[in-house]
C-alpha cells in the first residue's frame, strides 16, 4: 500500500514538472548557449552562377534566421529602379526582382550583417551573393571609408557607388552603376566590378534615385580608380567567438585594392535663394528674411508713403545677409501701418542660376501687434485712472486728519482763553477774539506720483566674474545714434588703501559692424582685480532719442591660478591652419592659428577638452566645405585622438602629429555621436565573475573598444601605412 502511494506521488511530480517545463519555453538551463551565426548551406541558383535567367534568388541556411534593418542594410546591385521582394521564412531568404534582368550583367546582393539567427541574434558578417546573367562573372572589388569632412564621423548606412563613364556629370544624370552601403564603421566594399576606369562617389540618397542632388551630403574622388587583385602572403589570425586569438597560420590571399579609399562627405550647403519672408512684426521694425546666404543687401525703395526721409532706416542683419531688420526712423513712415516698397535682389531661377529680379513688396503692420499696442494703451488709461483715484484717496484721508487734528487744537485754544492764557497759535485767533478752523482742503503733493521719463533700454550684458581676456559687453534694445566716450568711467580697487582709483576706459565700439545692438571695449585686465564701471546718465542716445539710464557695476577678474594654458607642437599642418578647443558637445570655445608649427591655447577654464585642426586653406578664418560642380574638396580636418584633461594652475606642452593616427581612429569616442556596432561577445560564467572581482577591469572603456575592434579600423596611406593596420 505504501508502496502505490510512494509510486503515485512520483508520478503526480512528475507530471507537475513536464507541464510546467512546456509552459516556459527556452534553453535548458545549463545547456550550451548558441555562439555560431547562420551557416550558408546552398542556394537557387548556385553561388557565383552565369546564365541565369530566373528573376528568383532563393539563399538557404543551418537553422531559423531573421533579416534585421532589412531597408538599411541590404543593398542590391546594379542599382533597382523598383526595390525587390526581400522575404525571410524559417531557413530560407528569397529575392524576388521586379525589374528587367540586364543581359550580360553581374548581379550582387549584399547583406551586410543583416542576417542573424533567430534565437540568439549572432549575425553572419559581411555576406554576399552574386551570380551573372552572362557568360562571365565579374570578380574585382574595391574598399574603403567614408567620414564626414568636418566631424569625421562615420557615415553610416550611406550609399557608394561607381560611374564607368568618366564624365563629371554623369553623378548628376545617370544613376550609380554599382552600389553597396556603409557598415557602422563607415566602412564598404563594392565587389563584383568588372575590369576598368571608375569615378567613385558616395551620397546620403535622400530621395532614393542614386542621382546627386545638390541639397543631398556626397564625396568624391577626383583621381580615377582602377580596380585590381594580386595573391599575397599574409599571417591570417583566427578568433574564437570571444574575440580572443585562437590560431596564427601564413595563408595565401587574393588582395583586392584600392582597399584604402577615403570619401570625406560634406554638404555644399546649396539652398535656392528667394524671398522667404517679409513682415512688419512691430511699428518700427521691418523684417526681411532670405532662403539662403547672400553677399549683398537688396535694393529697397519706398513707394507708398511717398513722403518719407530720405535716410529713413537703420540697418541690423547677420554676417551672411540672409536677416535683415529695418529699423524705421522716420515717424511718417512708423505712423503708417502700410508700407509699400520695391525690392531688388538675387534670386534662383529655373536653371539654378542666380538672376536679379525686382519685385514689389509690402509690410502691413500686424494685428497682433495692433491689438498688444491697444492693450498696452488701454492698460496704461486704467493704471492713470486708478492713479487719479489713489490720489482721491489720500486727499480724502489727509482731510479727515487735518480736521480731526484741527479740531483738537481749537478745543484747546478756546479752553487757553478761558483760562485767561494767551494763545499757542495766534494764526488760529482772528481779531474778535474767536477761534478759527484752517481751510477744508489741502493741496496733495503730485510729484510722488509722476513716472520717470522714459529711457533707453541699455544695460550691462557682462557678469559679475569676467575672463582675464574677456570683452566687456553692452547690450542695446535699439541702434544707437550717440556713444559719449567721457560717460563711462572704470575704477580699479587699490586693496592696499582701500580705495577705488579711476583709470582710463577704453573706447566703446560694436562688436562687428552689422549689428548695431552690441557693444563692448576691451581692455588688459590685471588677473585678480577688482574693478567698478559707471555710466552717466544721458551718455549713450537711441536713434529715437531716448537716453539711458545711470548704470553701476562691479565685477572681479579671475586669477590666473584658476587657468590652465595648452601649448602645442603640430607637425604636417598647412601654414594658413588653425586650431580649435572643443568642449564635450563639440562646442567650440577658443580658436587659435597655428605659427610654425606651434598654436598656444591660453587661459583655459579647467575640464575636459578636445581638438580639432583645420587646414584652412582660403584663410578665411572657418572651415569651408566643398563644391562638386568646381571639383573643390572641402578643407582638411584632424582630430588629436585623446581626451584633454586640464586643471587649474597646469601648463600643458603637447606634440601632435597629425598623421601619426588613421583618420577613423583620430576622434576620441567620448564625443563621436554614430559610435559603431559592437560584436556581441559571449562570455561564460567563470569570466563574469572573474571580471566582477575589483580590480580586474582594464579601468579604461576607451582602450577596451579599440582594442575589440582593432583589426577592423580603416586605415588610408594618407595617415599611415593600410598594410601594417589591418594585416592578421
Amino acid at each position: 500500500m505504501k508502496l502505490e502511494k510512494t509510486a503515485y506521488l512520483v508520478t503526480a511530480l512528475l507530471a507537475a514538472w513536464l507541464l510546467y517545463s512546456c509552459a516556459n519555453i527556452g534553453r535548458p538551463e545549463g545547456g550550451p548557449r548558441d555562439m555560431d551565426p547562420p551557416i550558408f548551406v546552398g542556394s537557387d541558383p548556385k553561388p557565383n552562377a552565369i546564365k541565369v535567367r530566373k528573376n528568383k534568388v532563393e539563399l538557404t541556411f543551418d537553422e531559423i534566421i531573421t533579416l534585421k534593418d532589412q531597408q538599411t542594410k541590404v543593398v542590391v546591385s546594379p542599382a533597382q529602379k523598383e526595390n525587390p521582394v526581400i522575404r525571410s521564412g524559417g531557413r530560407k531568404i528569397t529575392v524576388e526582382f521586379r525589374d528587367s534582368m540586364l543581359p550580360g550583367t553581374t548581379y550582387v546582393i549584399d547583406f551586410s550583417n543583416a542576417i542573424q539567427d533567430n534565437n540568439e541574434g549572432n549575425p553572419l558578417e559581411d555576406f554576399s551573393f552574386a551570380f551573372s546573367t552572362g557568360d562571365s562573372i565579374d570578380t574585382l572589388a574595391i574598399s574603403g571609408i567614408v567620414l564626414h569632412a568636418l566631424t569625421l564621423e562615420p557615415q553610416q548606412g550611406v550609399v557608394v557607388g561607381v560611374h564607368s563613364c568618366l564624365d563629371d556629370t554623369a553623378f548628376a544624370r545617370v544613376p550609380l552603376e554599382r552600389i553597396a552601403r556603409t557598415n557602422s564603421f563607415g566602412q564598404f566594399t563594392l565587389r563584383n566590378l568588372r575590369a576598368g576606369s571608375y569615378r567613385v562617389y558616395a551620397l546620403n540618397d535622400l530621395d532614393r534615385n542614386y542621382l546627386f542632388s545638390r541639397n543631398e551630403d556626397m564625396a568624391f574622388i577626383k583621381e580615377v580608380i582602377v580596380p585590381s587583385s594580386h595573391r599575397e602572403t599574409t599571417l591570417d589570425t583566427i578568433f574564437t567567438q570571444r574575440n580572443i586569438v585562437d590560431t596564427i597560420m601564413p595563408c595565401e590571399h587574393t588582395v583586392f585594392t584600392p582597399n584604402d579609399l577615403l570619401l570625406n562627405m560634406f554638404n555644399e550647403g546649396y539652398r535656392a535663394q528667394y524671398l522667404k519672408k517679409n513682415e512688419r512684426p512691430e511699428d518700427k521694425k521691418l523684417l526681411v528674411t532670405f532662403a539662403a546666404f547672400a553677399d549683398s543687401l537688396p535694393r529697397l525703395r519706398i513707394i507708398k508713403p511717398e513722403q518719407h526721409a530720405a535716410n529713413w532706416c537703420r540697418i541690423e542683419r547677420t554676417e551672411r545677409f540672409d536677416s535683415i531688420v529695418y529699423w524705421l526712423t522716420d515717424s511718417a513712415l512708423i505712423k503708417c501701418d502700410s508700407i509699400i516698397t520695391e525690392m531688388q535682389y538675387f534670386k534662383t531661377d529655373s536653371t539654378d542660376n542666380l538672376a536679379l529680379v525686382t519685385d514689389t513688396v509690402p509690410f502691413i503692420l500686424k494685428n497682433t501687434y495692433k491689438k498688444k499696442m491697444e492693450q498696452e494703451a488701454k492698460k496704461k488709461e486704467r493704471e492713470e485712472k486708478e492713479l487719479l483715484k489713489q490720489m482721491e484717496r489720500e486727499r480724502k484721508q489727509m482731510d479727515k486728519q487735518r480736521k480731526k487734528e484741527a479740531k483738537r487744537r481749537a478745543k484747546e485754544e478756546r479752553e487757553r482763553l478761558k483760562r485767561g492764557l494767551p494763545p499757542t497759535d495766534s494764526t488760529m485767533v482772528d481779531s474778535s477774539g474767536v477761534v478759527q478752523l484752517p481751510p477744508d482742503s489741502v493741496a496733495i503733493d503730485s510729484s510722488k506720483y509722476k513716472k520717470d521719463p522714459p529711457r533707453l533700454g541699455f544695460s550691462i550684458a557682462s557678469s559679475a566674474t569676467i575672463d582675464v581676456d574677456a570683452r566687456f559687453q553692452f547690450r542695446s534694445a535699439e541702434p544707437l545714434d550717440s556713444v559719449l566716450q567721457h560717460g563711462f568711467h572704470l575704477y580699479h580697487f587699490e586693496e592696499q588703501d582701500s580705495v577705488w582709483n579711476e583709470i582710463p576706459c577704453d573706447t566703446v565700439s560694436l562688436d562687428h559692424d552689422y549689428d548695431p545692438l552690441n557693444y563692448g571695449f576691451d581692455h588688459k585686465w590685471e588677473p585678480g582685480a577688482q574693478y567698478r564701471l559707471v555710466v552717466d546718465s544721458l551718455t549713450v542716445k537711441g536713434c529715437y532719442g531716448l537716453w539711458n539710464s545711470t548704470l553701476e557695476q562691479k565685477f572681479t577678474v579671475k586669477k590666473l591660478e584658476e587657468y590652465a594654458n595648452l601649448f602645442l607642437t603640430v607637425t604636417n599642418a598647412a601654414d594658413t591652419a588653425f586650431v580649435e578647443l572643443l568642449d564635450g558637445s563639440e562646442k567650440v570655445v577658443k580658436t587659435v592659428p597655428v605659427v610654425k608649427g606651434s598654436a598656444d591655447i591660453l587661459n583655459i577654464v579647467p575640464g575636459n577638452y578636445f581638438l580639432r585642426l583645420i587646414n584652412d586653406t582660403n584663410g578665411n578664418g572657418r572651415w569651408d566645405s566643398g563644391n562638386f560642380g568646381l571639383g573643390l574638396q572641402p578643407e582638411e580636418a584632424f582630430y588629436f585622438p585623446k581626451v584633454l584633461k586640464m586643471k587649474k594652475n597646469w601648463d600643458v606642452e603637447q606634440a601632435w602629429n597629425l598623421f601619426e593616427t588613421p583618420v577613423d581612429r583620430q576622434k576620441p569616442d567620448a564625443i563621436k555621436k554614430n559610435k559603431p556596432e559592437r560584436k556581441k561577445v559571449w562570455e561564460t560564467e567563470e569570466e563574469k565573475k572573474r571580471k566582477q572581482k575589483p580590480g580586474n577591469g582594464s579601468g579604461d572603456e576607451e582602450d577596451d573598444e579599440m582594442e575589440d575592434f582593432g583589426n577592423q579600423f580603416y586605415s588610408g596611406d594618407k595617415y599611415s601605412d593600410f598594410n601594417r593596420n589591418n594585416r592578421r
